[in-house]
């Protein structure tokens, strides 16, 4: 029988699809680790949370170089970067409708 792919975790006990999908579940969806651990218990899988996070922390390590590329090109970055995600804004006890606040970052150009 022939060795599978390498593992990103070394001798994790998850697939790097696994991984992935933990890692898009947690952090671009959102969810918390005891929904993961609970939607994974329905399907069979009764992986614990520490061990959910001990796999993420792993990740983590793997992606720091990714994590270095991002901020080095934002650093030589010329422009701004704006949010203006719509909230309510309040004063005293009524609400504004109509209302919105926003943030601006800049990463300072290397000089």
């Amino acid at each position: 029988m022939a060795p599978g792919p390498p593992k990103a975790i070394g001798k994790g006990l998850f697939t790097n699809g696994f991984t992935a999908m933990l890692l898009t579940e947690r952090f671009a969806a959102g969810r918390s680790m005891n929904s993961l651990v609970t939607g994974l218990a329905r399907h069979g899988a009764g992986i614990s949370p520490a061990t959910l996070a001990g796999t993420v922390a792993q990740a983590a390590g793997l992606l720091v170089p990714l994590a270095e590329a991002i901020a080095e090109r934002n650093r030589e970055s010329w422009h701004f970067h704006a949010d203006e995600t719509t909230w309510p804004l309040t004063r005293g006890k009524a609400r504004r409708s109509g209302g919105f606040g926003s943030s601006l970052a800049r990463t300072p150009c290397a000089s």
